[in-house]
This record gives C-alpha cells, structure tokens and sequence, in this order.
C-alpha cells in the first residue's frame, strides 16, 4: 500500500510460476508520458491470479493496467483516471513465445471499476491478442462529452455511463459525493486517507520526505 511515481510490476521467470496475490489501496500517478510504454501496473510474463481492487491510477502515460499473458486475473473496483490525453485503462496482450507459449488467458476480468476521462478522443482499452476477457458493468464518463464506447474484442457487456461526481479530480480528490452514479456498480469508495505504507513498514518511515518523520 504505496503511493507510487513508479510502476508496480508483477513478473514470471519464463511463465514457469505464476503468481497470485493482491495490489490494493494504491494511488500510482506521473509515471510517465504517452510517447512511451509506461504501464500503471503491469502483470507481466503470464503471471496470473492476481486481484487489483480499490486503486487509484492517474496519469499513467499509455496504459494504467496491462496483462501479458496471464490467466484468472481479476481487475475490479479501481479508478482508472486517463486525462486529456490517449492513455487506456487496460491493455490485454498475449504472451510471447519465449515466456509461455501454452498460456491461454482465460478468465481476466475487468468489473465494477470507474473509467474516467477528459479527453476529447478517449482510449479505453487496448488489445494485441489478448484473446477473451471478460469486461461488464463498469462506469464511464467524459468531461468533454466525447462517446465512450467499447467493441470487440474488448466489449463491456453492461457498460454504465454517468458522472462519479468526484469531489476534485484534477487535484487529486477522487472521494465520491453525493448523487454519484457509482452507486449504480456497487463500487466502494476508495478511502484516500488510508492510502501509504502499511503500519507493520513503520521502519520504512525513515526515509528522505516521507511526511510521517
């Protein structure tokens, strides 16, 4: 639980041992612009069976989640904020051969999260082969009005769109106010004030600029 100017990366040595845990309660921002690969989190060499819930990524340069090649992840309740410019929520990409060429990405799964954009030419995800994921019942909304559709083979099958109301997006706020469509996703509101270092890291308090000292 890290407030992040990096990325968070998951990787397999050559797809031989998936892994499987948790990344949550993370706010990962400016981590790059779009004229690279820079990926908020980024499950990568098949790794697998991992939950991304209540995070918050915002201005993650190309993509705030990508899945190389993984099976059985499952991507839900997170804030996707992609900005004015062509950053996408998810890229879902196949593995290659050097790392496992038997995977099959089954079962990734990207639900119940919020997609919020402010550009007039909104990318919501990316896919190179990525095979079937399941996307549904997410919320998308854009400031400029701008369509935010989805297509196969990334088609959310029960898109929702309406405005979250965050309370101040482009200052960092993303509490959820009153009126806010999220409630129609079940999505939890992501408690900011809980976001950093878990106490059981209090020995990491020590470091250069860590508001905490």
């Amino acid at each position: 639980m890290v407030t992040l100017k990096t990325l968070v990366n998951l990787s397999t040595t050559n797809g031989a041992n998936p892994h499987s845990g948790l990344i949550a309660n993370n706010l990962i921002d400016d981590i790059g612009s779009g004229s690279h690969h820079t990926v908020g989190i980024y499950l990568d060499d098949s790794t697998s069976g991992v939950v991304v819930a209540g995070n918050i990524l915002r201005n993650t340069g190309t993509y705030a989640v990508q899945i190389h090649g993984g099976d059985n992840n499952d991507i839900r309740n997170n804030i996707f904020d992609l900005g004015p410019a062509t950053a996408s929520a998810v890229l879902f990409q196949s593995a290659p051969a050097d790392t496992n060429p038997t995977n099959t990405m089954l079962n990734n799964s990207v639900t119940r999260n919020i997609v919020y954009s402010t550009s007039a030419t909104p990318r919501l995800y990316d896919y190179i082969d990525g095979r079937s994921p399941v996307i549904m019942a997410n919320l998308y909304f854009n400031t400029t009005g701008a369509a935010m559709r989805t297509a196969p083979p990334t088609l959310d099958t029960s898109p929702l769109f309406g405005d979250p109301r965050f309370a101040a997006p482009g200052g960092g706020n993303y509490a959820l106010q009153a009126g806010s469509a999220a409630s129609a996703i079940g999505l939890r509101s992501i408690d900011q004030a809980a976001i950093g270092l878990h106490p059981s890291t209090a020995h990491w308090y020590a470091m250069p600029g860590d508001p905490r000292q």
